[in-house]
């Protein structure tokens, strides 16, 4: 039974070594730009989706119809932000989460399929199996 276990433990080890590591993408996209094969993709690695317009349209959305006045604008802006709650909240933070990770990783145009932290960026391709294929060509 203990050479079972042993056994078993060693091969355990053996396969963790031998196994590609857990590949992390954050995918930053824009007005009129589809990413394909998220699907496909997300069997092959952990993927995050960023689409950069969201704050703007957040915006059109709580300023639509606001009054001329700055004042009047102003005080209904903040009712509606209020009123909003934590739906709200959550729907700012996750609007603005985008942007703040592509300045983090100093996103320069869209698309941009950003790999492991910002350890590589490949612009130009909304297609993530395209995109994890090119990683890990240049990583080879």
């Amino acid at each position: 039974m203990r050479k079972t276990v042993i056994a078993v433990n060693l091969l355990l080890i053996a396969t963790a070594i031998n196994a590609e590591p857990v590949l992390h993408v954050d995918v930053f996209y824009g007005a009129n730009q589809h990413v394909i094969n998220t699907k496909t993709a997300k069997s092959l690695a952990s993927i995050s989706l960023y689409d950069l317009t969201l704050p703007k349209r957040l915006e059109d959305k709580l300023s639509k119809d606001l009054p001329g006045d700055p004042k009047q604008a102003q005080r209904e802006a903040e009712r509606r932000v209020m009123a909003g709650g934590s739906s709200l909240q959550r729907e700012i933070e996750r609007a603005y989460a985008g942007t703040l990770r592509a300045t983090e990783y100093k996103i320069t145009k869209l698309p941009a399929v950003v790999f492991n932290y910002g350890d590589d960026v490949i612009y130009g391709v909304n297609d993530l199996s395209q995109a994890i294929k090119i990683y890990r060509e240049k990583k080879r």
